[in-house]
C-alpha cells in the first residue's frame, strides 16, 4: 500500500506518514510500501502512548500547582502577610466581645439617671447588634455555597 493510501487510511496527511516513518512509529516494506494491518496497529498504540502521557502531564501539572500554592501560603504565613484561619476568628471573635461590652455599657453611661432614654439607646444598641448578626448569617451563608459550588466544580 503507499504512503497516500496509508495516509487516507489514518486521516492524516502523506507527510505525517514520513514524520512517523522517520520517528520509527511505522515502518515501510522494503518494496517502499506498507502493511496496512501493521501499520494501523503501531499508529493506534502510538496514540494510546500519547494519551496516556499527556494525562499523567496533566496530573503533574495540577500536583505543581498544588505544591506552589502551598508554598506561596507557607511563605505568606511566615512573613506576616497571612494569618491562620483559626487564628483570624479568635481575633474576630475578641474584637466582638469587646465592642458589645462597651456597647452594653452605653445606654448607662450615657443616659444617667434618665430611664426613658436608657431604654432608647438600649432598644438602638439590640437593632444594630441584630443588624450586624444577621449580615453576618448571610455571609457565611454565601460562603457556604460557595464553598459547595467550589467543591462540586472540582469534582
Amino acid at each position: 500500500m503507499s504512503a497516500a493510501t496509508l495516509a487516507t487510511h489514518l486521516s492524516c496527511s502523506r507527510q505525517y506518514i514520513g514524520k512517523l516513518v522517520t520517528a520509527d512509529v511505522i515502518k515501510a516494506l522494503p518494496g517502499g510500501g506498507f502493511d496496512l494491518d501493521e501499520c494501523r496497529s503501531r499508529y493506534i498504540k502510538r496514540l494510546r502512548e500519547q494519551r496516556a502521557q499527556s494525562a499523567r502531564s496533566a496530573a503533574d501539572v495540577e500536583f505543581t500547582k498544588a505544591k506552589t500554592e502551598l508554598l506561596r501560603l507557607k511563605v505568606g504565613e511566615k512573613t506576616g502577610s497571612l494569618i491562620k484561619f483559626d487564628d483570624h476568628l479568635n481575633i474576630v471573635d475578641e474584637m466582638c466581645g469587646v465592642m458589645r461590652t462597651c456597647l452594653s455599657g452605653l445606654p448607662a453611661r450615657a443616659a444617667g439617671s434618665d430611664l426613658l432614654l436608657r431604654r432608647r439607646i438600649e432598644g438602638v444598641i439590640h437593632e444594630c447588634l441584630h443588624e450586624i448578626a444577621d449580615v453576618a448569617g448571610r455571609k457565611a451563608d454565601e460562603l457556604r455555597a460557595q464553598e459547595g459550588a467550589d467543591v462540586d466544580d472540582a469534582a
